[in-house]
Parts: structure tokens; C-alpha cells; sequence
């Protein structure tokens, strides 16, 4: 699916400038709605109406209004430039972290971290990273990317954003085929399946060590942190609660069981999202659920998993969104939902299929297609 859609995407390009794609189109119409040109992308790009909330005196209020898509900024280098290698075991675009007036993504396959201005909406800077990015963190100094060069080591490398330049490497044992980063200036956690490692980013060393234990072979999918609070989840439903200062364990909760993403609440607890689309708030104090629902319009997921899921849910003021694939209409849904009684607001079918890093930023909604595009969308 995703190599269609890669094909999709550079057909449309040429489209757009005035090439024939009949053939190639052809195959693909009973399933996939036909390409739509720039000028009317951002008006039709999303159906239905989604919400943010408020601030001031309002800030849990939930407003409804219609989304646009905004930018679609392609990634690539070049504007012919298709995934080749990088597909073979992942997405060519991995992480998004927001900071210094910019979102920064890391590129496997040419092994760089792109800069796209978050008011320009355009590349702005490609730094050389190394091999097999795996995640991007905006600290409040510096942005991070976790790099893996050899199967039992990762690099965490520091980027000054002022000179768009790696200054530092850090490293570090690889905790995973696919580590994770959280954190901020007083300290950054590595995350992988069985153990998590806190780095020092001043120092560049290993100042804290964390094995999750949830036994019965059940191994940590997801993560979040707020505060002092680092969460790690397993398929199983568990959620082991962490104090990210000590990596002293605080606390434990239930969740429904089966692959999910997550996002720390400021006050506490925190949101998981099911790759249907199902979400559930848990309250930190009871250990469950406060309430679970399902979006209106859901997919059932294959018996593999429906897609991708990293950083697929993300909290803006009183609302948490979720972006999950509806195998079943071969896109991707966003839905909005009211945090403090868990009401669906609304929902938006959008264009691409597999897109995951969910981030509020700003007044606005950003993620990363697989087709090589950064996404976003103006509720």
C-alpha cells in the first residue's frame, strides 16, 4: 500500500505540471479517490468539521469549526525523489519535534534531519545526521536525533539550531531496534522495549537506567512524559508510571488491552489511543479508566495491525486527537474528542494512508505521510 501511494504521490506531481497519468491512475480508482490538483487541495482535503478549544476564560470549551489542510511540504530533496531503500523496513520520514520556529524530521534515506519553518511551511535546512534515524526531540538548547550505526550501539547527536549543525555525539547502548526520545535539558531518556537509559545532555553521560520488568514477555510499545511523570505501556493494557527525574517507579494503571499510543496529561494521568481509533483517559490516581470511546467511523484491525501507530494521539488544550487508518476506505481519520467527558466532537477522513507523529503546534495539528510529505492542518 504504501509503495502505491509513493507511486500516487509522484504521479500527481507530474500531473501538476501538466503531465498524462491515465495508465498508472487506472489500476487504483475502485479503491482510491482521484488525485486532487493544488488549487483545490486545501479546501476539499479534509470532510466534516473537527475542534480546538479556546483559551482565556474558555479553555476546556470545545468549539467546532471546518479544518483546511494548509501545507502538504514535500520532504525529499528533490521533486522527482521516490522512497527506494529506506522503504524496505520502514518510512523514508521518521520523529517530529517542534522548537525554534521550525518542526524537524528525520529522513532515513538520506540520512538527515529536515528543517521546515513553521510560517513558511518550507525546507529551510537539511542537516546530515547518520544512519538510521529512529526519533527527534526539540529541548528548549539544542534538537536531538538518535542515530543507530551498528546493531548493538545508537548516537544521540545534538544539533545546534542557530548553525543548523551537528555539534555533539553521545553514545550510548542501543536499547532497541527502534529507541525513542524523550525529555528535556535537565535530562534525556532513550527508550526501548526492556530498559530506558536517561542522558545527561550537558554532560553527555548516562545518568539514569531503567529496566520496565512487566514480565509474562509483555515489553513497553509506548511512551509519554509530562512533568515528572514518564509512562511506559505494553500491548497488554499495563502502564508502569516512572518518576523521569530518578527513574523511580511512582505507580501502575490498566488500559484496554492491544497496540496503542499515548499522551501525558499536564494535571495527570494520560490519554492511549488503539489503532482503531478507540480512546481512553486514565486518571493517575484510581489506576482506570475515567472514560473510553470509540470515533464514530472505525476500522477493524487486521489480524497484523491496521499501520503505523507512533505518536498517533496528541492533547491541544481541552481536546485530544487521534489519527488512526481506516484499512476499510484505504485513508487515514482524525478525530477530536472532549477530554473531560470523552465525547466524540468530530471527525475528518484525510488523504493519507499511514500517517503517524501527531503534534500540536501552535494553533495547528502537524504529521508526517509516508509518502514523504509533512502534514498540516488549520482547524
Amino acid at each position: 500500500m504504501t509503495r502505491l501511494e509513493l507511486q500516487l504521490t509522484k504521479a500527481e506531481r507530474v500531473q501538476e505540471r501538466g503531465g498524462s497519468i491515465p495508465r498508472l491512475l487506472a489500476p487504483v480508482r475502485a479503491w482510491r479517490r482521484p488525485p486532487l490538483v493544488a488549487a483545490g487541495l486545501a479546501a476539499a482535503a479534509l470532510v466534516g468539521v473537527v475542534a480546538l478549544t479556546h483559551g482565556g476564560g474558555d479553555q476546556d470549551k470545545v468549539v467546532a469549526r471546518p479544518p483546511v489542510v494548509v501545507a502538504r511540504t514535500w520532504l525529499f530533496p528533490t521533486r522527482d525523489d521516490t522512497c527506494t531503500s529506506a522503504c524496505n523496513v520502514s518510512d523514508p520520514f521518521v520523529g517530529l519535534a517542534s522548537g525554534f520556529g521550525s518542526a524537524w524530521i528525520a529522513g532515513l534515506q538520506d540520512r538527515e534531519v529536515v528543517r521546515v519553518g513553521l510560517d513558511s511551511r518550507q525546507v529551510q535546512a537539511r542537516v546530515p545526521a547518520g544512519k538510521a534515524a529512529t526519533d527527534v526531540l526539540a529541548s528548549e538548547s539544542a534538537v536531538w536525533v538518535v542515530v543507530n550505526p551498528a546493531e548493538h550501539s545508537s548516537t544521540l547527536m545534538r544539533i545546534d539550531p542557530a548553525r543548523n549543525r551537528v555539534t555533539a555525539r553521545i553514545p550510548v547502548d542501543r536499547v532497541s531496534v527502534w529507541p525513542k526520545l524523550l525529555g528535556d535539558d535537565d535530562g534525556i531518556w532513550v527508550l526501548g522495549e526492556a530498559q530506558a537509559l536517561r542522558i545527561d545532555p550537558r554532560r553527555g553521560t548516562v545518568t539514569g537506567h531503567i529496566t520496565w520488568n512487566f514480565g509474562s514477555g509483555a515489553f513497553a510499545r509506548a511512551w509519554g512524559l509530562a512533568g515528572d511523570d514518564l509512562w511506559a505501556r505494553a500491548e497488554d493494557g499495563r502502564l508502569l508510571r516512572f518518576d523521569a527525574r530518578t527513574g523511580a517507579r511512582k505507580g501502575e494503571a490498566t488500559s484496554p488491552p492491544g497496540p496503542a499510543s499515548l499522551a501525558v496529561l499536564s494535571d495527570g494521568g494520560v490519554v492511549v489511543a488503539g489503532e482503531d481509533g478507540t480512546l481512553s483517559r486514565i486518571d493517575t490516581a484510581t489506576g482506570r479508566a475515567r472514560w473510553t470511546t470509540a470515533p464514530p467511523e472505525r476500522s477493524v484491525p487486521t489480524e497484523q495491525g491496521s499501520g503505523r501507530i507512533d505518536r498517533a494521539v496528541a492533547i491541544a488544550g481541552g481536546t485530544a486527537w487521534v489519527l488512526f487508518q481506516n484499512a476499510t476506505r484505504a485513508s487515514e481519520q482524525l478525530t477530536a474528542v472532549d477530554l473531560a467527558t470523552g465525547k466524540p466532537v468530530t471527525g475528518a477522513r484525510m488523504k493519507d494512508y499511514g500517517g503517524a507523529w501527531l503534534k500540536a503546534i501552535g494553533g495547528e495539528l502537524w504529521y508526517v505521510a509516508p509518502q514523504g510529505y509533512a502534514v498540516v492542518v488549520r482547524p
